[in-house]
């Protein structure tokens, strides 16, 4: 069973409270979030995702060195990498007809995935979506690779999140 404090973690983030405003945590990214984390199980999770993130974007790096001519990788910006692997059409088409209030999708996106990662309860709605974007697995609840490179982009230091 999950930890009442890693469920209210994500509860706070849902409700627009981030982690650069609790004093007792500097912002890290995902680290960050899942050192925050009390439910090991949720820990060991997030932690499993980071790893496989960190080796696509090894990967990208090695493939850029062999071949410097071929436009691989993802642009400096975080946003921009973020709307590289998930354009505005895409996200626009995903979320028509869906009403998540004020939140902006990215915002949603990005919630949808880390629940996904942390092995969370998500809506029906924002799970359909990111199936649909092709960030989890459509078979099982599980990140794909590239929702795991957009959770690493999305909460990787520097990020606006």
């Amino acid at each position: 069973m999950h930890n009442r404090r890693s469920q209210d973690l994500l509860d706070e983030m849902i409700h627009g409270t981030h982690l650069n405003e609790n004093p007792d945590h500097d912002d890290d990214g995902l680290r960050a979030i899942a050192d925050y984390l009390d439910d090991d199980w949720a820990r060991s999770r997030l932690f499993r995702h980071i790893g496989r993130a960190e080796q696509v974007l090894q990967r990208q790096r090695r493939q850029d060195q062999q071949d410097p001519e071929l436009l691989r990788g993802l642009p400096r910006a975080p946003e921009e990498r973020l709307a590289f692997l998930v354009s505005d059409d895409d996200l626009a088409k995903a979320f028509k007809n869906t009403n998540f209030g004020d939140k902006q999708p990215r915002a949603v996106l990005r919630l949808a995935v880390l629940k996904c990662a942390t092995g969370y309860h998500q809506g029906h709605t924002s799970m359909t979506i990111a199936r649909e974007l092709g960030l989890l697995d459509p078979e099982i609840y599980a990140l794909s690779a590239r929702g795991r490179l957009y959770l690493w982009e999305a909460f990787s230091a520097g990020s606006e999140f």
